[in-house]
């Protein structure tokens, strides 16, 4: 299966520490369109905004 490194990632991690690690893995694999939340809620807030700009 081939990787498309344009899809989105959401990286979702209470420590600030983790989430700068796990975008610059992301980085270093390809992937560009990477975004973060803290948390669940701020993550499905996130996703929802996400969503609403791809349908209009």
């Amino acid at each position: 299966m081939a990787l498309n490194f344009s899809m989105p990632v959401l990286i979702v991690d209470d420590y600030k520490t983790m989430i700068r690690i796990i975008r610059n893995l992301l980085k270093q694999l390809g992937f560009s369109d990477i975004d973060d939340a803290a948390d669940g809620t701020e993550a499905l807030e996130k996703m929802k905004q996400r969503k609403s700009n791809t349908v209009s």
